[in-house]
């Protein structure tokens, strides 16, 4: 059985907007990553992304295996962890502890964009939330 994934150390993080999809990844490297969370949705889903649920948040951890659409019901940036909790159903499918901490260093990220990113990333789809 596969190890189960609690907490991501990530040293890279990035916010992207294409003005089709929104991006928030966070990788322990931004070259030769082998762990990583990747948070993308649609900002303009058709009717067909919405009949078949991929309108919603898109997660995937480590690999496309590891990946799924919704099931994260709230999102949290605290100090210098973001919180993903996600429903077990959804965190059984990719293997993952149901609260998934991601670790970046404050300093090295701007946490004005990060937030910037969750919001528009959430809107609508998960509920988010910003403790200082």
């Amino acid at each position: 059985m596969a190890t189960r994934i609690s907490r991501i150390e990530a040293t890279f993080v990035n916010v992207a907007n294409d003005g089709e999809v929104v991006t928030v990844g966070f990788a322990d490297h931004q070259y030769e990553t082998q762990e990583y969370v990747l948070l993308t949705r649609l900002l303009d889903p058709s009717e067909s992304d919405r009949e078949s649920g991929e309108d919603d948040v898109h997660i995937s951890v480590n690999d496309q295996i590891r990946s799924t659409y919704g099931g994260i019901e709230r999102i949290t940036l605290s100090g210098s962890q973001v919180l993903l909790e996600l429903s077990i159903a959804t965190a059984d499918e990719i293997q993952v502890e149901p609260l998934l901490i991601l670790n970046f260093k404050k300093a090295a990220v701007d946490l004005g964009g990060l937030w910037q990113g969750l919001e528009l990333l959430c809107n609508g789809y998960v509920e988010l939330r910003r403790d200082t």
